[in-house]
């Protein structure tokens, strides 16, 4: 099954990779260069297959952005379209609410000392629109565009240790892995 598991996810990425270099795919949602947010919800569905520190568990999903955009509604709405339970807070009042989540989706601005901490003392995975977060370790997964139009995904390893995330050795194979 896992191997059924790893082919399904090859195919989506290469899928992801065919319509947006067909240009089906919707428009960005940062300057630095991100996958529409449609496909990153379900680049993100597939992701969380892969955690085995998730496996049987409700997934919640809070997408935390920085100020009132709106993009923290817009990305929850791509997300509840591929079947996953979301909601919505400002990096304000993220603390707050983060004890309800199991992945924070940080949009950028939001991703603050005080949010990651939360996050490595709760088991909150963290996700960003952004690859630059995860290479940095400011997430544990992030998602981007490689320069060929490719979706990319980087995953910093100690950082989604730290958050007591164990990502299977199938997912870590087909993405860039930063220690």
């Amino acid at each position: 099954m896992n191997a059924r598991r790893h082919r399904s996810l090859r195919r989506t990425i290469c899928a992801l990779a065919v319509s947006l270099a067909l240009g089906t795919a919707t428009e960005a949602i940062a300057r630095e260069e991100s996958l529409p947010v449609n496909i990153q919800a379900v680049l993100l569905k597939k992701i969380l297959g892969y955690d085995r520190a998730l496996e049987g568990k409700p997934v919640k999903v809070l997408v935390v952005e920085a100020d009132d955009t709106g993009e923290a509604d817009r990305v929850a709405a791509a997300m509840r379209e591929v079947g996953l339970s979301v909601s919505t807070a400002k990096a304000a009042n993220a603390p707050s609410t983060l004890h309800e989540a199991s992945v924070a989706y940080l949009l950028p601005g939001s991703v603050t000392p005080a949010i990651k901490e939360l996050c490595v003392k709760l088991h909150v995975l963290t996700v960003s629109p952004r690859t630059s977060t995860a290479k940095e370790g400011d997430v544990s997964i992030g998602l981007g565009k490689k320069p060929d139009g490719r979706p990319e995904i980087v995953v910093h390893l100690r950082r989604s240790k730290d958050e007591g995330h164990a990502l299977s050795s199938n997912l870590l194979s087909v993405v860039t892995v930063v220690q």
